[in-house]
């Protein structure tokens, strides 16, 4: 045997040596080593897009971000079968562009948890980007700590049924969650806290989220129990072709513009709202009739809602028919001289106020605002009890098939019914007396 065959043998056997017998376990692969550095004393991790794919290649699960851990990221993709549990934060990387986080899974969850967070830090973004971008159907976020957008916070683009409760969304520059785009139907907003929006909406649900007009629709949207603060423009808006929308037990102060905003919208119902605003309190747009899905003009609800108003416009603004305001308690802002209109109402039709409670106002109802040359229709008015107005009633239009009618009247200071002339009431329509026990001083108390 030659010295070149001996080495090779002796190179085989050595081999042969150091493989593992038969039965025998393999060594462990080694666990991978993630980058990391540091940021104002924090460790932070750039790999949650590594963490993130290898879960979805191992056939899914949830990425754990740990707590006291920071992932400082350009934006991340969330695939299908992968869900976050948010423990520690995810930061935007300075001047970086688009989403930071998009959520691409049908079905998906992320969950936030105390002392989690996710930081759009809109200081430092590249540009005018939201932090979460909803991109699947009934994906749910619930818990979640969010603040610092460039943009949305969390914004659902034609996707159904998504889940948006119990979280804290704070320092957006635009709205607080947008749900917009035909197809994305059936969003359930609750239990959320939102404050400090720049420029525009808390909540704003729509079926276009540009200044495109769309003909399409989206339906049966719940936005429920949460609170609004510090709102650079509107706390809550069913906007452009919203169907049957429900707005319930939300708290929402100090917006700049309505605390409640319907625009263009149908079915609407807002119930057990408590709205004090800088703004006017609960404002129901106009509608396009020939826009509506059954071809009518809007028919919305409010039901038991308590509104603080502004000092120098309403309490309650409309100029859509077919509204229906049931049991509202409305009163001014407390300590303002100059104290506006408790309910204002365009040159609408099929209007009902029903049950109102209010005081401390210049005037209580004020019908036909923009004093056109107008007849309106089928207008009903019932407030059990009226305190401290200057004027009860301001109706400078003519009424037809219309009541209007106030209970117990006390402390009115001027008019009980006032009219720059142009009032006329056909035969169909009344003003009913004040009842007896009414106190209306040296006020002016003819009706027409």
């Amino acid at each position: 045997m030659n010295s070149l065959s001996r080495r090779r043998l002796l190179a085989l056997a050595a081999l042969a040596a150091a493989l593992p017998s038969c039965g025998a376990a393999l060594p462990a692969a080694p666990r991978p080593v993630y980058p990391s550095r540091n940021l104002a004393g924090v460790a932070v991790r750039s790999d949650l897009q590594d963490l993130i794919d290898r879960t979805a290649r191992s056939g899914g699960g949830t990425v754990e971000i740990p707590a006291g851990q920071t992932f400082l990221t350009a934006g991340v993709v969330v695939p299908a079968g992968v869900d976050l549990d948010v423990r520690g934060t995810i930061v935007r990387q300075p001047n970086a562009r688009g989403v930071l986080l998009t959520l691409r899974g049908n079905g998906a969850t992320v969950r936030g948890f105390p002392g989690g967070a996710v930081d759009g830090n809109r200081t430092a973004a590249g540009e005018r980007s939201d932090v979460i971008r909803v991109a699947a159907a009934d994906v749910t976020i619930t818990g979640l700590d969010l603040s610092n957008s460039a943009s949305n916070g969390i914004a659902v683009y034609g996707y159904p049924r998504a889940r948006i409760e119990s979280c804290r969304i704070t320092n957006c520059r635009d709205n607080g969650v947008i749900v917009g785009n035909a197809g994305g139907d059936a969003s359930l907003i609750r239990g959320n806290t939102l404050a400090g929006t720049d420029e525009q909406n808390a909540i704003f649900v729509t079926a276009s989220s540009g200044s495109t007009p769309t003909r399409a629709f989206v339906r049966d949207h719940q936005i429920l129990d949460n609170v609004i603060t510090d709102v650079g423009d509107t706390g809550i808006e069913s906007g452009i072709h919203t169907v049957n929308t429900l707005v319930r037990g939300n708290r929402v102060e100090a917006a700049k513009n309505p605390g409640i905003l319907l625009r263009d919208c149908t079915g609407v119902r807002v119930e057990n709202c408590t709205v004090t605003t800088t703004g006017p309190t609960i404002d129901a747009y106009a509608v396009v009739p020939q826009t509506q899905p059954s071809g009518t003009e809007v028919s919305s609800t409010f039901t038991r809602c308590t509104v603080v108003g502004n000092a120098t416009r309403s309490g309650f603004y409309t100029d859509s028919s077919g509204v229906t305001v049931d049991r509202p308690t409305l009163s001014p802002v407390d300590g303002q001289a100059t104290r506006g209109t408790a309910f204002l109402a365009g040159a609408v039709n099929d209007l009902a106020v029903l049950n109102a409670t209010l005081g401390n106002w210049t005037t209580a109802f004020w019908l036909n605002y923009a004093g056109n040359d107008t007849t309106m229709e089928r207008i009903t008015v019932r407030a059990p009890q009226i305190n401290g107005v200057d004027s009860v009633y301001y109706v400078p239009a003519a009424l037809t098939e219309s009541t209007l009618e106030c209970g117990t009247v006390r402390g009115v200071r001027r008019y009980l019914f006032r009219s720059p002339g142009s009032t006329t009431l056909a035969p169909t329509s009344q003003v009913v007396p004040p009842a007896a026990g009414s106190a209306v001083g040296e006020a002016d108390t003819s009706l027409p």
